[in-house]
Order: C-alpha cells, then sequence, then structure tokens
C-alpha cells in the first residue's frame, strides 16, 4: 500500500517529522508495509515503514486500513486528515455496515473526495467534514440526513428518496440535481447547479438562494411557488401541475 503525505518542507525536515513521530503500535495488529513519500521532495526518496509504526496525527489509522482493503486509494494530509479518490460500498452485494463497520466513524477524518461519492444504501448518518467532492454525489436509499461541511459537489448530485432535508453549506452542484421525491425542503445556501434540476414530485418549498440553473429546470408537481431569486435558466421551464 502506498499513502502519500502531503508536505511541503525540505527533505532533512521531512525525515526529522517521521523520526519524531514514531510510536509502536499494538502487537495485535498484522504488520504490513507504507511507503511515505514528501510531494515536493526533490530527491524523490521513500521511506518504508512497518504498521507497527505509528505517526500519532494519523487518526484515521483504522479507516485507511480499511480503505486500502477495499481498493479505495487516499492521500493522507500532514494532519492525518484523508482525502479519497472515490467513495463506494466494499461491492454491489456488501456494505460496510454488513462487516460491522461503523460507516460515519468511516468518514470522520475524510475532507476531500476527488471522484465520484456513491452513497447509496450507506449507512453513514451525514458527512462530518467532507467539503468538497469532485465528481458525482448519489444520496439514494441512504442515510445521511446531515451534509456537514459539504460545500461542492463537482457534477451531478442524486438526492431522490434520500433522507437528506436541508442544504446546509452546499452552494454548487456542477452537473444534474435531482431532487425528485427528495425530502429537501430548503435549499440553502445553493446559488448553481451547472445543468439540468429536477425538482418534479419533490419537497422543496424554498429554493433558499439559488440562482442560475444551466440547463432545463423541472417543477412540475412541486410545492414551490415562486422563481424570485432565480436570475437564469439556460433551458426549458416546466412548471405545469
Amino acid at each position: 500500500m502506498r499513502v502519500n503525505i502531503i508536505n511541503s518542507s525540505s527533505n532533512t525536515n521531512f525525515n526529522k517529522y517521521l523520526t519524531k513521530c514514531n510510536r509502536p503500535k499494538p502487537h495485535s495488529i498484522k504488520l504490513d508495509n507504507i511507503s511515505f513519500k514528501a510531494k515536493n521532495d526533490s530527491t524523490n526518496d521513500k521511506i518504508q515503514f512497518k504498521l507497527n509504526h505509528f505517526v500519532p496525527e494519523l487518526r484515521s489509522y483504522q479507516a485507511y486500513r480499511i480503505y486500502n482493503a477495499y481498493g479505495i486509494n487516499l492521500q493522507l494530509t500532514k494532519d492525518g486528515k484523508i482525502i479519497l479518490d472515490e467513495f463506494r460500498q466494499p461491492d454491489e452485494n456488501t456494505s460496510f455496515a454488513d462487516l460491522g463497520i461503523n460507516e460515519t466513524h468511516l468518514l470522520e477524518d475524510v475532507i476531500e473526495i476527488k471522484g465520484d461519492a456513491d452513497f447509496r444504501y450507506s449507512k453513514a448518518t451525514k458527512l462530518c467534514n467532507i467539503k468538497k467532492i469532485g465528481g458525482s454525489a448519489n444520496f439514494e436509499d441512504s442515510r445521511i440526513s446531515n451534509l456537514g461541511e459539504l460545500e461542492y459537489i463537482g457534477n451531478n448530485a442524486n438526492f431522490e428518496h434520500s433522507k437528506v432535508v436541508n442544504m446546509g453549506k452546499l452552494n454548487y452542484i456542477g452537473g444534474d440535481g435531482k431532487f425528485s421525491y427528495s425530502k429537501i425542503e430548503d435549499l440553502g445556501e445553493l446559488t448553481e447547479i451547472g445543468k439540468n434540476a429536477d425538482f418534479s414530485y419533490s419537497s422543496e418549498k424554498n429554493l433558499g438562494n439559488l440562482k442560475i440553473i444551466n440547463k432545463n429546470a423541472d417543477f412540475r408537481n412541486s410545492p414551490v411557488r415562486t422563481l424570485s431569486k432565480v436570475e437564469y435558466i439556460g433551458g426549458n421551464l416546466h412548471c405545469e401541475k
């Protein structure tokens, strides 16, 4: 397994940092190799560690072992936070919860998901400290009700049949926004949807600060009564009941 620690300091300082942080792990943990590499290290030296040496800042130790076991690549920041390449369940027929893993705990130290985040059938209840999802986010049939610190979704966002009620700090969806049959009543700080917006058969009564829908907008059979703050719709508008 390779884990990158993001660090802009010199090679000497980086080595001192790692030396200072070494701590033994409990003997019950099976040993494995990790390769640490300073991001801006001009010598490209790799420092090998056994997993019986613990870096205290990596409070998410168990989490990255689990992600690695199921082929989810990640990076670790200097302060022990996690940046995932993607988020998904172990496979189509098995969830983390089926394996006895608390998904909310699994997400606690994640601050970013670079690619897609598939929360379908997830037993997590909140996104904790995740601020950015670079790809699509699918919340259909998940238990997530709280988007936490999430501010940005780079591609499609599917909230159909989800338990999310309020969009919280989310201010941008880069692709389609699917809200039909969702429980969301307030779009909160959301200001722009990059493509189509589907509010048909939704629960939204308040569009909050939504200003821009770059393609089609479908409000058929929705409780929305006013588009007063919407400044631009780039495609067709459907409002019939």
